[in-house]
């Protein structure tokens, strides 16, 4: 008996995995399409390869939207405003591709190079991308980039990091009051990867608590990009992340891309992501 059991859960491991292999493939060449589209400037089949609703976290203001419409007509606008011309996205490798049900999440590193008023510049950084499965195939739900730029000085600058800090610190004492995070949108590499609305902290506090991770702790390095403009921030933080999961050793290396907004209690968190090296 022990033998036929072990042999039918080998062979459901060998049905299992092609189908799983199938899928991240599918989700792979979503994601390339997407980013094929977007440098061909075809809007049209760029707007057919979305699903509605997510959140998108991006380096220029106000930094966070509801929707990768909402923030491709944002972007846009921003180029044309900003004198940016020739934006291309060319792909160094997709570095991961979680698969669960009907939704993916994607880590790919990229060089993003356009013109500003003429002058060549080029960026590197992360593309995290949350899709979920249509009859019409994989379609993009989610973004973020984390990715190296300028670092803002002053009050307001300093006070953004420090509340980052301060919140990562608080979580890794264990003291954090999840009540009280303002939390509206969170992208991470656990299904169902992308969370949203007012729920967003529950309902990441529930797909955390279902991967088995324990005695996690964060540590950051220095900020590689801070923008303030006005009351909302975006500060991009690389880190590592340590702890169990289900007992055995997990570490993780990272960054998080962060959006705040200015209060009357001072800097808030508002939406994040991580992005997986």
């Amino acid at each position: 008996m022990r033998k036929m059991i072990a042999a039918l859960f080998a062979a459901s491991l060998l049905v299992a995995s092609p189908a799983l292999a199938s899928a991240k493939g599918e989700v792979e060449a979503a994601v390339r399409q997407l980013i094929r589209y977007a440098n061909a400037g075809n809007d049209a089949a760029f707007a057919g390869m979305l699903a509605p609703g997510g959140i998108v976290i991006d380096e220029f203001a106000p930094f966070r939207w509801n929707g990768l419409d909402a923030w491709a007509a944002a972007y846009g606008a921003y180029n044309q405003q900003n004198g940016v011309t020739n934006a291309r996205t060319a792909i160094l490798g997709i570095k991961h591709v979680h698969v669960e049900g009907d939704r993916a999440y994607a880590v790919v590193r990229v060089v993003y190079s356009y013109k500003q008023n003429g002058v060549p510049r080029t960026e590197k950084g992360s593309d995290v991308f949350v899709l979920a499965k249509t009859p019409a195939g994989w379609r993009a739900l989610g973004f973020a980039w984390a990715g190296a730029g300028g670092i803002d000085a002053g009050a307001d600058a300093a006070a953004v990091a420090e509340t980052v800090r301060a919140e990562l610190e608080s979580f890794n004492a264990g003291t954090t009051d999840f009540t009280k995070l303002p939390w509206n949108g969170v992208i991470d590499e656990f299904p169902p990867y992308a969370f949203a609305g007012a729920t967003t902290v529950a309902d990441w506090g529930a797909g955390f608590a279902k991967t088995g991770q324990t005695d996690t702790k964060i540590a950051l390095a220095a900020p590689i990009h801070l923008s303030v403009n006005g009351a909302e921030a975006y500060i991009v933080v690389p880190a590592t992340i340590t702890g169990k999961i289900k007992g055995k050793p997990l570490r993780e290396h990272g960054s998080f891309a962060f959006t705040l907004s200015k209060t009357a209690a001072g800097w808030q968190t508002r939406s994040w992501a991580w992005a997986l090296d």
